[in-house]
């Protein structure tokens, strides 16, 4: 680096090219920067390079101008440098997921223009000094969360009136929350987490009128949830779970109109559910189980028409279940088990047509028949009616529950067939143990390939050339023979197989194995992409041409893409230059379009939520297809997604650490990543940041290209791949609001490139 540099980032480095570099010892030298030459060097950024080593000997003094260092993500480890206080500008210091040992230096007390402290995810311990923060009263992120910090939490950090994010989450601080924290009245998040806190929560909680995000949650936290709390205007997630907190819920808790998030699970919580919780039209997750909740569910329940996970199991709760839950028409898990509900199962449960992981109702008194309403929720993957007193059949209505996955209606009194479904057919005798007499004809485990290969009815493929038979492929692929595999898919093995016809395809086989937990979770991969797939009609998305679904043997047969993954293609220097700054626009525009498609134009909206160059094919002419929707959502307009997490480390949306809610805005942050390495040839990692502040065409283009291909030639496509660029830093913005939706995006390209 020359002495006139100001800026240290990972793509000029030479440590970005050498993975393996150790941290220099050299009191002369610091990340290849000389120090008697570079003394103006004012950022170094030299994030997730593969850096080893310690910080020990460094010779700080020699960077008077240095404001800015990064060196998240590497395994860096050791003390941290105690002569740190002598960078007197520095502003922002980002440590976070190394492997730094021993306390926090006491000179980082005299950084007084410190605004950025991040050491989150190290192995940083022992107590903090008042002393160290007394004077940092510019600071405004301060995230020590996950490390092995221990003592009380210093009262001094409330006399921090910057702080706008304060993280000490995953440590072992024991005794109160200070009540000086409450003074922090610009802060927006809060995480105490996981700690050995104990004590009430103060009272004084309420001051925290801008807090979002609060999570005091696997503490040892006693006393009431403070009424002041409903006075948190701007409260959207509260995670009290894991604590010891008693009395009934306040009803103040239903001021909270901001709220989309309450979790208080795991507690001592007595009292019924107050009947303002009805007040909250934003909530849309309430988790209330492993508590002494008792009284019946207030009707108001019905009032969340947004709500889409309830959790009210382990509890007293007594009485019917409320008809008016069925209002709540975006429900997608409901578990109301080992209660005391009697009655009999409102018809009104049928109406939840969103319902699609989860309806548990088991370990109850419910009475009665089982309603025929509930063979109306056709997207319900788990079902649970085991350990009441219902009696009759189960009704032939439940046929229809295509997307069941698993079901138990054990220990009631019921009686007559068995519906022929697979969840039923494919059920353990103990999910039909301790009924009347339930009966119904079984299918053999041990049914062999051949008799397979004679049903006719068992797959078929209706495209251009007519019928393809099951053995067809079974032939085409010598019975999935290793030499015609061409790769490994999210859940299954991808062959190709050519038919006597000469019709090339490609087919997905379901990894199946002994254990019935893993493939519960591959079998519902296989039916998610079979749905999504049979909605979708677009000319950049992969075409599904059929499948075969039996317990011996699942796959699912696509259109077969000649060039394969355009990941394993920008990975591959020679097939890479193969793939010009044309032809690169030109799959990013088609990966736009079937993306705003999917969003905009099907009739259900879906989230395809693993976005990567893996799961885009190139055919022939290097024309893109969207592939790959295992994870997929199919999603009410407007809906939001509450889910367990999916997705590809490195792709995935920032705001998926903090909350389980899958949007569109998560894909349009994938296409953003996967348009930057289309761009740089490679993942950008890091850089996402950096570009995000600090792009700018005329310095940092030419930096960032794919270094295989020579410079865009031409004015115009030059001027393209600015735009694309620009566009793809507008879809990774950090704030989900931020970013541009899909046919914006299209708009974008269509107009200017």
């Amino acid at each position: 680096m020359e002495s006139k540099s100001s800026e240290l980032n990972c793509s000029q480095s030479p440590i970005h090219r050498n993975p393996s570099f150790v941290a220099p010892q050299s009191p002369c030298n610091w990340f290849g920067i000389a120090c008697n030459s570079d003394r103006s060097v004012i950022n170094i950024t030299v994030s997730k390079a593969g850096l080893r080593g310690t910080l020990d000997n460094l010779s700080l003094s020699s960077f008077p101008d240095l404001s800015y260092i990064d060196l998240w993500g590497n395994s860096l480890t050791g003390a941290l440098p105690e002569n740190i206080g002598v960078l007197y500008k520095l502003t922002d210091l980002s440590l976070s997921v190394n492997k730094f040992l021993g306390p926090l230096p006491r000179s980082i007390a005299n950084l007084t223009q410190l605004v950025y402290l991040d050491v989150n995810a190290n192995s940083l311990s022992g107590e903090l000094n008042t002393l160290v923060f007394a004077n940092l009263s510019k600071l405004s992120n301060l995230n020590l969360n996950n490390n092995y910090f221990t003592g009380k939490i210093p009262f001094e950090l409330g006399y921090l009136r910057n702080l706008n994010h304060l993280g000490l989450g995953g440590n072992s601080f024991t005794g109160l929350i200070p009540p000086t924290l409450c003074n922090l009245t610009n802060l927006r998040t809060l995480y105490l987490y996981q700690n050995s806190l104990s004590g009430p929560i103060p009272s004084e909680i309420e001051n925290l009128k801008y807090v979002s995000q609060m999570d005091l949650s696997n503490n040892n936290l006693t006393g009431p949830i403070p009424p002041s709390l409903g006075n948190m205007s701007s409260l959207v997630l509260l995670y009290l779970y894991g604590n010891m907190l008693s009395s009934p819920i306040p009803p103040e808790i239903g001021n909270i109109q901001s709220i989309a998030v309450i979790e208080l699970s795991g507690n001592l919580l007595t009292g019924s559910i107050p009947s303002s919780i009805g007040k909250l039209k934003n909530l849309e997750v309430l988790v209330l189980h492993n508590n002494y909740l008792s009284g019946q569910v207030p009707k108001e329940i019905g009032n969340l028409a947004k709500l889409e996970l309830l959790d009210l199991s382990s509890n007293n709760l007594s009485g019917s279940i409320p008809r008016e839950i069925g209002e709540c028409s975006k429900l997608r898990y409901l578990s109301l088990s080992k209660n005391l509900f009697d009655g009999i199962i409102p018809i009104e449960v049928g109406k939840l047509g969103s319902l699609q992981d989860v309806l548990d109702l088991s370990q109850n008194k419910l009475t009665g028949e089982i309603t025929p309403q509930l063979g109306s929720l056709i997207m319900l993957q788990n079902l649970n009616l085991s350990h009441n007193h219902l009696n009759g059949s189960i009704p032939s209505s439940f046929t229809a529950m295509v997307s069941l996955q698993s079901v138990d209606i054990s220990h009631n009194d019921l009686e007559g067939l068995v519906p022929n479904i697979k969840a039923f057919q494919n059920a353990t005798p103990d999910a039909f143990e301790g009924n009347k007499g339930l009966c119904g004809k079984f299918k053999e485990k041990d049914e062999t390939e051949a008799q397979m290969r004679n049903q006719s009815d068992v797959f078929s493929i209706w495209n251009y050339d007519g019928k393809i038979a099951y053995g067809d492929i079974i032939d085409a692929t010598e019975d999935f023979d290793s030499k015609h595999c061409i790769g490994q898919g999210g859940y299954g093995t991808v062959y190709r197989a050519e038919l006597s016809t000469g019709q090339v395809v490609a087919v997905k086989k379901l990894h199946l194995s002994t254990d019935d937990d893993e493939n519960t979770v591959e079998e519902k991969s296989f039916l998610n992409e079979m749905k999504v797939l049979a909605q979708i009609r677009h000319r950049n998305v992969v075409k599904l041409y059929g499948f075969c679904s039996h317990p011996r043997c699942m796959f699912l047969v696509y259109e077969y893409m000649e060039k394969g993954s355009l990941g394993s293609i920008l990975r591959d220097d020679k097939e890479a230059t193969q793939l010009d700054w044309v032809e690169r626009v030109k799959i990013i525009k088609g990966v736009a379009h079937a993306l705003s498609y999917m969003h905009h134009e099907c009739p259900q909206p879906i989230i395809h939520r693993d976005i990567t160059s893996n799961n885009v094919l190139l055919d022939e002419e290097f024309n893109a297809r969207v592939s790959d929707f295992g994870t997929a959502r199919l999603l009410k307009p407007d809906s939001s997604n509450w889910t367990t997490l999916a997705g590809t480390m490195g792709y995935t949306a920032p705001e998926l650490a903090y909350t389980l809610r899958v949007t569109e805005k998560c894909d349009i942050y994938s296409f953003g990543v996967v348009v930057l390495e289309i761009i740089m040839g490679r993942h950008p990692g890091d850089i996402i940041s950096s570009l995000s502040l600090h792009y700018a065409p005329n310095t940092m283009l030419n930096q960032i290209l794919d270094q295989r291909l020579p410079s865009p030639e031409g004015q115009q496509i030059a001027q393209d791949v600015d735009v694309v660029v620009r566009v793809a830093i507008s879809c990774v913005n950090s704030n989900p609001t931020s970013r541009p939706t899909m046919p914006e995006v299209c708009r974008a390209l269509t107009v200017h490139v």
